[in-house]
């Protein structure tokens, strides 16, 4: 994470930043202080000015620090048409399609539930846009949901202790980009909760997530939808869990 402090130095704006850094070969961090200098740099992608924004919406200006210019890598590698994707456990960032090592055993939407309880639960389609414009190649769930008084909506699988992990990506679909509701997504593990997603809302950006499901027998996904403009009305949004499978 970055630590910002922010003042005018020879007409270029500077910060301090705290930035971790990873060893592979001991696990472990450590932490310098660096002075890095802002010059409203601006970023072209073929010919095209492109606002750089965060994993969470909000702006990521580029900047200098020992002669090099950075900039956000999932901002940039978004704009090249590729997607972006943190793997926290390995520390490593994929832009575009992850090495063949990562496929999963078995993609989401080729299993059968063993429970549905949703509106609507559909294939999220290779060619089916989310409210960024991207397409998922393998495709995923289309989960249509609307709030209700009773309680989440929910989808279960049986695993039986069969695989490690469970990732993928968490999507707005298009057709629902103006959406008025807000949806929450819970990932269960024998009833243990293991992850809670933001809020996926209007504006919202893809959101990946990866849990450990080792020795876990049922796994459940929990979709919990309300309408922001109207308390009183449940209304209907529609969300995707995209390329998501079980290793």
């Amino acid at each position: 994470m970055f630590r910002k402090a922010r003042g005018f130095v020879a007409g270029i704006l500077t910060g301090v930043f705290l930035v971790t850094s990873i060893s592979a070969a001991w696990g472990d961090s450590v932490g310098r202080t660096i002075t890095a200098y802002y010059n409203n740099i601006k970023i072209y992608v073929d010919g095209k000015l492109i606002n750089p924004l965060d994993g969470s919406g909000k702006p990521a200006e580029p900047f200098i620090y020992d002669g090099t210019t950075y900039l956000p890598v999932r901002a940039i590698g978004e704009a090249l048409g590729q997607n972006v994707t943190w793997d926290g456990d390995t520390q490593s960032i994929y832009i575009g399609q992850k090495p063949l090592t990562e496929v999963p055993k078995v993609w989401i939407n080729d299993m059968n539930s063993s429970s549905a309880d949703v509106y609507e639960l559909r294939a999220w389609t290779a060619s089916k846009k989310d409210n960024t414009g991207k397409t998922y190649a393998h495709g995923g769930l289309q989960i249509t949901s609307k709030g209700r008084s009773s309680g989440a909506e929910n989808i279960t699988y049986k695993l039986n202790s069969d695989y490690i992990s469970f990732s993928g990506t968490l999507v707005l679909a298009n057709d629902y980009k103006d959406t008025d509701c807000s949806t929450v997504v819970r990932i269960y593990g024998d009833d243990k909760l293991l992850y809670t997603s933001p809020e996926i809302i209007k504006g919202s950006q893809p959101t990946d997530f990866k849990v450990n499901v080792e020795r876990v027998m049922n796994l459940k996904i929990e979709i919990k939808t309300e309408n922001l403009q109207r308390s009183n009305y449940s209304g209907v949004t529609q969300i995707g869990i995209v390329e998501a499978g079980l290793k």
